[in-house]
């Protein structure tokens, strides 16, 4: 067996810690990561609680000085700069500015009441990771680092892109530029970095369902494997696939009204874009194309990229989620199948090599039938896509569906 729970737990937290530490890091600079926040640590140490104390109330005044400046900022933005366009460019516009904010409040508030869930959440992946580990599953953390330090990496390099481009192409007053930053760019860092944790989350649960899967694969060649030791390992996955898919949905409810929003924001940001880009091109028709067209045509098609992938964000690590648990039927089938066709043949060898037929039948049954049917029925009622608030289908039709209403309202306009 692996190690016991003193020597396995510690190493399996340091290992999370290192997978999420920059994630956490760039989340502490843009306030969607409480600064006192530390996993796997629920009660606070005594002699240090004045201290934490301080953080958190730095951490709240720093949180209400971005959210004063963002709102201030779209107070000036909204009455300068859409005076001109029509009722309902300006109805878009203002449902862009409403969305936003309440966003941005939503994250940062929400990110203090959901302190305790981070710490559940870190002890229920180290609980589950312990439990696999017992029973010789290997649990990668590198991968889901990979992923979310290149997560993390390009939305630093695309915001810092945004900026950058502005600052070239924008020969207005210093004023202009720092409200453009606060109204646009702040707001949808703050909103992106929020979205990573959520992915960061799911990616954590797809990679145990995958080791799940990868484990009962192995488990095909039991000819070393004692019938004592196969019965407690799939009574083990069998549990760790359902706290795996509970911590799905806890994790949905409690980031279901930021991804309600992030689908509403979206829908409306690419319709106020798509016209923008369709005024760019109309424009150009009647003369020379210029650098400022290119500017304003390089800005519109960044902001339709970053809000189509808003909704990948959420959508595309949950699938991959759902897809590891649902083929864990599949693959449960095929052991059932390879159990059946050992369990005859060991039970024909063992009678030839003189066992009483009683005890051959014991050896050989020992109950895994019973863990069989148990997880099979616990699959059968955890199957179905998941939902944010009960209203939102949490798959890839979403995509379709986004995009026709997007046509209708195009073709009303």
């Amino acid at each position: 067996m692996a190690f016991k729970p003193p020597a396995n737990q510690p190493f399996l937290e340091q290992n999370l810690k290192r997978t999420l530490h920059n994630l956490l890091a760039v989340g502490h600079i843009f306030a969607v990561v409480p600064w006192d926040l530390e996993p796997f640590e629920p009660v606070p140490v005594p002699a240090l609680r004045w201290l934490r104390t301080f953080i958190r109330a730095a951490n709240l005044v720093y949180s209400i000085v971005i959210i004063v400046a963002i709102c201030t900022a779209t107070l000036f933005n909204h009455t300068g700069t859409i005076a001109s366009d029509f009722f309902a460019i300006r109805t878009l516009y203002l449902a862009e500015y409403i969305i936003a904010n309440i966003t941005v409040l939503l994250i940062m508030g929400g990110c203090r009441f959901l302190r305790t869930f981070y710490i559940t959440f870190g002890n229920e992946i180290v609980s589950i990771g312990h439990s696999l580990y017992i029973c010789q599953v290997s649990i990668d953390f590198r991968l889901v680092q990979s992923i979310i330090n290149r997560l993390v990496v390009s939305s630093l390099l695309y915001f810092s892109s945004l900026v950058l481009l502005d600052v070239l192409f924008n020969v207005d007053t210093s004023c202009k530029f720092i409200c453009r930053t606060l109204v646009y760019t702040l707001p949808n860092a703050i909103h992106v970095f929020a979205l990573h944790q959520y992915v960061a989350m799911q990616l954590l649960v797809c990679y145990y369902f995958r080791s799940i899967n990868k484990a009962l694969m192995r488990c095909d060649d039991r000819s070393s494997k004692k019938m004592f030791d196969c019965t407690t390992f799939l009574e083990t996955l069998r549990k760790a696939h359902l706290r795996l898919s509970n911590l799905i949905v806890e994790l949905n409810e409690n980031f279901g009204v930021l991804i309600v929003c992030t689908v509403l924001s979206s829908f409306v940001v690419l319709n106020l874009q798509l016209f923008n880009l369709y005024k760019v091109t109309a424009i150009t028709r009647k003369r020379f194309w210029s650098s400022n067209d290119s500017f304003q045509l390089a800005k519109t098609l960044m902001w339709i990229g970053l809000h189509a992938a808003k909704v990948l964000l959420i959508l595309y690590p949950i699938h991959l989620g759902r897809r590891e648990r649902d083929r864990t039927g599949p693959v449960l089938y095929q052991f059932a199948i390879h159990y059946d066709t050992n369990d005859s043949t060991e039970h024909a060898v063992r009678i030839r090599e003189g066992y009483s037929q009683c005890v051959v039948a014991l050896q050989c049954h020992n109950h895994l039938p019973l863990q069989l049917m148990k997880f099979v029925g616990q699959l059968l009622h955890g199957t179905g896509p998941y939902k944010a608030c009960g209203v939102i289908t949490l798959d890839l039709t979403l995509i379709s569906k986004v995009w026709e209403e997007f046509l209708e309202v195009l073709t009303t306009v």
